[in-house]
Order: C-alpha cells, then sequence, then structure tokens
C-alpha cells in the first residue's frame, strides 16, 4: 500500500499539470460553443439587426439640424428609406424561416 501512495505522491505535479490542460480544453470549447450558439441564433441576430436599423433611423430623423425643417434634407430622406427597406426586407425574411 505505501508503494501506492509513493507513486501517487510522485505523479502528482503531472496530474496537475494534465488536469490543468483538461480545465483550459473545456473553457475553450465552452467558448466556441458559445460563439456558435449565437451565430446560429437568427432570431436574436435579426432582433440585433432590427435594434440597429431603427436605432440608426431615429438618429437620422431626431440628429442635429439646421432650422425646423432639417428632416426634410434629401439625404435624410433617402437614408430613412433606404433603413425602411431594410428592416422589412429583414423581418420578412425571418418570418419566412420561421414558417418552414
Amino acid at each position: 500500500m505505501s508503494h501506492d501512495t509513493e507513486q501517487d505522491t510522485a505523479a502528482t505535479p503531472e496530474v496537475q499539470e494534465i488536469e490543468e490542460t483538461i480545465q483550459r480544453h473545456r473553457e475553450d470549447l465552452a467558448q466556441t460553443v458559445d460563439a456558435l450558439s449565437a451565430r446560429l441564433d437568427v432570431k436574436a441576430r435579426a432582433r440585433d439587426a432590427m435594434s440597429s436599423a431603427t436605432a440608426k433611423v431615429r438618429s437620422t430623423l431626431t440628429g442635429p439640424g439646421e432650422g425646423p425643417d432639417s428632416n426634410t434634407d434629401p439625404a435624410r430622406l433617402v437614408a430613412l428609406a433606404l433603413s425602411g427597406v431594410a428592416v422589412v426586407t429583414l423581418w420578412s425574411g425571418v418570418a419566412r424561416r420561421t414558417r418552414r
């Protein structure tokens, strides 16, 4: 029995090193799985894109301008229209995918 104890004591640094390596690999694998899950979550990505487009539209409409009619600037109207088209296109694509 004492012979087994001596082997366990002698192997302890190697065992600890292996256990630390295994722990690092587990953490790396968990991070990879989380990243892949986030990429595959289409609904969450669509919500994020929609929130981003909505924020962009709001900032375009309420951004600093000159005078009370500054929201009629052609560049702002084009940006607003394109953002609206992007939101509708994205939403219809998500709706189409969820029906399948």
